[in-house]
């Protein structure tokens, strides 16, 4: 069973991957993670991707394909993507390469997405979201690591990253959504009650 999580950025796709990785036993591929992953990296492929991360802008199809294919090559089935495709290029790819079962997109608002992630924090070490504003200390729980702000998390960047969805990413929904594995889902509810939705999805088919 192969899983595309889409909604924009802070919508709590990775949130929600993390749950569902844990339950179902997903092979979990995130791209954002991935890029920050090789961002800590000083290689002209890590200074390449940190010029796109640092001002807001997508990485470009052809280094995100080739960087995702890299990962498919490792596992057969049981696929959770989450940052992954980002347009219709990237969705056509996809196609190419995998059979997508469900399609899952997280909706929010645009002034919910700003105040996320302008409230967000990131354990430096692990990668594992915080909310600012709720978290009484600086030290991540997971791993110990130093929870940070990440440079592109302002008002301004929040707006463009949004923006981009709408423009982009979107329209990828007129593409997925009359397929039998396509479901909406109402991101301003609380991470519980998100996730219980999707799994209620996912467990008619398990």
């Amino acid at each position: 069973m192969n899983i595309i999580l889409i909604g924009p950025p802070a919508s709590g796709k990775g949130t929600q991957a993390e749950k569902l990785k844990v339950k179902f036993n997903f092979n979990y591929l995130s791209t954002g993670q991935m890029f920050r992953e090789i961002v800590k990296q000083d290689t002209e492929l890590s200074n390449d991707i940190k010029s796109y991360i640092n001002v807001g802008k997508l990485v470009p199809d052809e280094l995100t394909i080739r960087l995702v294919d890299e990962y498919l090559k490792k596992f057969d089935d049981n696929i959770l993507l989450d940052g992954f495709p980002r347009n219709l290029f990237q969705a056509n790819e996809l196609d190419k390469r995998i059979n997508i079962d469900y399609i899952i997109e997280i909706t929010a608002s645009k002034d919910t997405i700003v105040k996320r992630i302008v409230d967000r924090g990131v354990c430096k070490n692990c990668g594992k979201n915080f909310v600012i504003s709720k978290t009484k200390t600086n030290i991540c729980d997971a791993c110990g690591g130093e929870i940070i702000k990440r440079a592109d998390d302002t008002v301004e960047i929040a707006e463009s990253r949004y923006n981009d969805y709408l423009q982009k990413t979107y329209p990828i929904i007129n593409f997925y959504k009359d397929r039998k594995g396509y479901h909406k889902i109402d991101g301003e509810m609380s991470a519980d009650e998100v996730f219980d939705q999707i799994c209620k999805i996912l467990e008619k088919k398990i």
